[in-house]
């Protein structure tokens, strides 16, 4: 067997430092494979999170088309039912409109009779009432342009 030369002793701290350095290499590998196994929890959680989010979609939307059908069938069954009660409603409404009109002519010929007369009272008591109050102002305002007069407050006039 062939030896490849004599083996020289290698310092301590130098092994010690070598030592260290390995340690600290496999501390950082260690390090970045716990970083990307987070990485891909991340991911993994992410995409779960997603499909839920989807079939909630989904769901929902398949829901929505339910309620849609039921209501749109509900709207079938209830215009076919206003429209037969419409049709009873009209015969009846023409009837009773014909009725109803005849009545409500003839009480808005009296109605505005009653208010025609009751304006032309009305106009005539606002009359009488400006006639009487008119004499009463205008005694009121000669009054104050007196006392105004009295108190010289009017001398830039008069």
């Amino acid at each position: 067997m062939c030896t490849p030369g004599p083996m020289l002793p290698v310092p301590l701290p130098a092994l010690l430092v070598a030592l260290l350095v390995a340690l600290l290499v496999v501390v950082l590998v260690v390090l970045a494979l716990l970083v990307v196994v987070l990485a891909l929890l991340v991911v993994v959680l992410v995409a779960l999170l997603v499909v839920v989010v989807l079939v909630a979609l989904l769901v929902v939307v398949l829901l929505a088309l339910l309620v849609a059908l039921v209501v749109a069938l509900l709207v079938v069954l209830l215009v076919v039912v206003v429209l037969v009660a419409l049709l009873v409603a009209v015969l009846v409404a023409l009837l009773v409109a014909v009725l109803v009109a005849l009545l409500v002519a003839v009480l808005v010929v009296v109605l505005v009779a009653l208010l025609m007369a009751l304006l032309v009272v009305v106009l005539l008591a606002l009359l009488v009432a400006l006639l009487v109050a008119l004499p009463v102002v205008l005694a009121l305002l000669l009054a104050r342009l007196v006392v105004l007069w009295r108190l010289q407050l009017l001398w830039p006039f008069f």
